[in-house]
């Protein structure tokens, strides 16, 4: 054959493979731009890697689920796996290797913007024409959301079912906001309740993260038409605040809460029926702004828990009721065995005097100083039968004032002797009975215009050196242009009777302030000490006409200003009825140590001797007492109100 035919023939199966190249190059053209389409409008995310794990390609609903772009992936590798799924990723890898497909693996990934998406990996291996691994594809479906909505769903169930285990208020309160915690990621929830009667909102209860913020809350009343809680009251309708110090309702730093700064919030109204009786408050979401879906959950949540709060609610009342009442029989079995008490020693002394009287010559052979001393052991024997009987009813059968005779025997000999020295007859009776009566005449104190800081200072310059034996430090915070109107003598007593009370429930090493404040526009004095506070049952009974929480007999053994002194009790029933005749309002708020809860549990008396502390100075994070005296007739020029 000749060489031309030869390369004829050449030419033209180079041509025809040539031409089947370009069909095949094209084939494959178009084999990827359909891929490239397949993929590209997949509605689940779709990634496809290089043998060496690199991303060749991704498409739009990878970029939208993720947040990266095809661009910033290309060549390199997937930078979404969390540090805890490594271990876990790479197990799956080779299994997927090995077996060429894997299905329905679920893990967790990470978005650009630093979410955690719950994702489900399904994967397939790509070989070239020889088997050999070329890459891999893998598709991952994010079902964050339907976990989370099954999430939700499943603790809204839960919190359905354990309603109705509470029944008091501040427990079934405390369940629900932990509740929304957890579920809406935020780092607090209150539940602000409705006061109609004073057109207030009160905080009940609320998840907070430290005590101190809590009792803030606790102790904080909001007028109704303040505030996001006030522009919800006055919508009827939720609402989120995005950026709350930028907004005209912001309060925190009016109320003290600024050591824990409000972001962001959600409140949705409770219902009860048509009429609102308070607000679910979401404050601080930790991932991101409040959205739709927050609103709708919190509402939910509030529709489920808005009639259990208001059973809890009347529940609750029932309750304060039934403690009062309590309360109220317990301040009078304790009232009439102190009175009972005070009563005992000096019917005794006189009783004793008297019979040792009547045993004298000279009181024998007078018939009118005998017909007097039988008179007056008569009608003392009349007192001391009621007191018996009063006994039996109330107290202790049998503890009347005969058993108290011998007691007071020894104690009468001064009195006997003085009563001796002055009897002079019938004209010596009559003006020691006109001496008595000049000296318990009743005269009515007149008002007069008073300076509290210079009245407070010297009234404690004078009360100091009535507790220089005790380690107590004593801090005035005294402001100035601050006037009422009272009698100089009962806000004396009233002073002397808060200090007094501080002191004496505060152990050595402790401390006791008085300051000036303004509290609703009007003067306020505050006495707040260290103290080891007073317990939930005594704090019930505290205004309810007598109030002691030390043992009736505590002035037998110590003197005032002592700790833990105890008392006749009268000092705060004394200012209750002082406040209603003088113009003023007595409040408290206490705190009882934890480590001694109740008035069993006794104290040392020396923050230096207490077990439980390491340092002295932590006795005064454990407990203490703060009264305030609110005068309602009186001005404070000048000086900023403190809440």
């Amino acid at each position: 054959m000749a060489a031309s035919t030869v390369k004829e023939m050449a030419r033209e199966k180079i041509g025809v493979c040539e031409a089947q190249l370009e069909r095949l190059v094209e084939e494959s053209r178009r084999s990827e731009a359909r891929y490239r389409d397949l993929i590209r409008f997949l509605p689940i995310p779709v990634a496809v890697l290089n043998a060496d794990q690199t991303v060749t390609d991704v498409n739009p609903a990878f970029e939208r689920t993720f947040g990266w772009s095809r661009e910033e992936l290309q060549g390199r590798r997937l930078p979404f796996v969390p540090e805890d799924q490594r271990q876990e990723t790479l197990t799956g890898k080779r299994r997927l290797v090995s077996e060429g497909v894997w299905n329905g693996f679920e893990t967790k990934r990470l978005a650009k913007d630093g979410r955690i998406l719950d994702v489900i990996y399904d994967g397939a291996v790509l070989y070239d024409g020889g088997q050999n691994l070329a890459g891999m594809v893998i598709t991952m479906r994010d079902v964050t959301q339907v976990k989370q909505t099954a999430r939700t769903t499943q603790l809204l169930f839960q919190i359905a079912q354990a309603l109705h285990h509470y029944d008091r208020l501040d427990d079934l309160l405390a369940f629900v906001t932990k509740q929304i915690q957890l579920l809406m990621k935020v780092d607090r929830a209150q539940v602000a309740l409705v006061d109609e009667e004073r057109k207030e909102f009160f905080f009940q209860a609320g998840a907070v993260e430290t005590p101190s913020t809590y009792r803030k809350y606790a102790e904080t009343r909001i007028p109704i038409d303040e505030g996001v809680l006030g522009e919800v009251y006055r919508r009827q309708a939720p609402m989120i605040v995005a950026d709350y110090p930028r907004t005209p309702y912001a309060l925190d730093e009016a109320y003290g809460f600024s050591e824990n700064p409000t972001r962001n919030m959600l409140q949705v109204p409770l219902w009860i029926e048509d009429k609102m009786i308070g607000v679910l408050c979401a404050v601080n979401k930790k991932e991101g702004p409040f959205g739709s879906e927050d609103l709708e959950l919190l509402g939910t949540i509030a529709g489920i828990v808005a009639l259990p709060i208001a059973n809890a609610r009347i529940n609750q009342e029932l309750l304060n009721s039934y403690d009062d009442i309590k309360s109220l029989n317990s301040a009078k079995d304790r009232i009439i065995d102190h009175l009972s008490h005070e009563l005992r020693t000096p019917l005794a002394v006189l009783s004793a005097s008297l019979h040792l009287l009547s045993g004298r010559e000279a009181v024998k052979n007078d018939g009118g100083a005998m017909r007097l001393v039988a008179r007056t052991l008569r009608n003392l024997t009349r007192i001391a039968d009621l007191e018996c009987e009063l006994n039996d009813i109330v107290t202790r059968p049998g503890a009347c004032m005969r058993q108290a005779l011998p007691e007071g025997f020894d104690a009468c000999a001064d009195l006997l002797e003085s009563l001796l020295a002055a009897e002079v007859g019938e004209e010596a009776a009559r003006r020691a009975c006109n001496g008595i009566a000049r000296h318990f005449a009743h005269h009515e104190p007149n008002d007069e215009r008073i300076a509290l800081h210079r009245f407070l200072a010297e009234r404690l310059d004078t009360l100091i050196p009535l507790f220089s034996h005790r380690r107590i430090s004593l801090v005035r915070r005294l402001g100035d242009k601050m006037s009422i109107a009272m009698p100089p003598p009962i806000l004396a007593t009233v002073v002397a009777g808060l200090v007094r009370n501080a002191v004496e429930y505060t152990p050595d090493g402790g401390q006791v302030t008085v300051a000036l404040h303004v509290v609703q526009g009007k003067p306020a004095i505050v006495v707040e000490d260290t103290g080891i506070g007073i317990t939930s049952e005594n704090q019930r009974l505290l205004f309810n006409d007598y109030f002691t929480t030390g043992d009736i007999m505590g002035y037998a053994t110590r003197n005032p200003f002592d700790f833990n002194a105890g008392g006749r009790g009268f000092d705060l029933l004394r200012m209750k009825r002082f406040s209603k005749r003088f113009g003023f309002e007595l409040s408290l708020h206490s705190v009882r140590c934890r480590h001694i809860p109740t008035d069993a549990d006794a104290c040392p008396g020396d923050t230096g001797r207490c077990r439980y502390l390491s340092r002295p100075e932590e006795c005064r994070e454990r407990g203490g007492t703060r009264f305030t005296v609110r005068f309602t007739r009186g001005t404070a020029d000048g000086i900023q109100e403190i809440r």
